[in-house]
């Protein structure tokens, strides 16, 4: 999230800065969603994909169905 009293970019505003950034059309969101805070770990505090995927539904982080080629 942006700082505070600054408004967060809209998806067509991110779409337009990362395609003057180079990416190709399949790299770039479908969508935009906010989060206060992600999930970390106690230990090591890494991100913990599974549970922003529970979150929101299973989409978050999904990655494409070829990785780990």
């Amino acid at each position: 999230m942006p700082a505070a009293g600054v408004e967060p970019p809209s998806l067509e505003e991110l779409v337009t800065f990362l395609r003057a950034e180079g990416l190709s059309v399949h790299e770039l969101p479908e969508r935009l969603e906010g989060t206060e805070a992600l999930p970390r770990g106690r230990t090591l505090r890494k991100m913990l994909r599974h549970e922003l995927r529970e979150r929101n539904g299973g989409t978050a982080g999904g990655g494409s169905a070829t990785r780990g080629r």
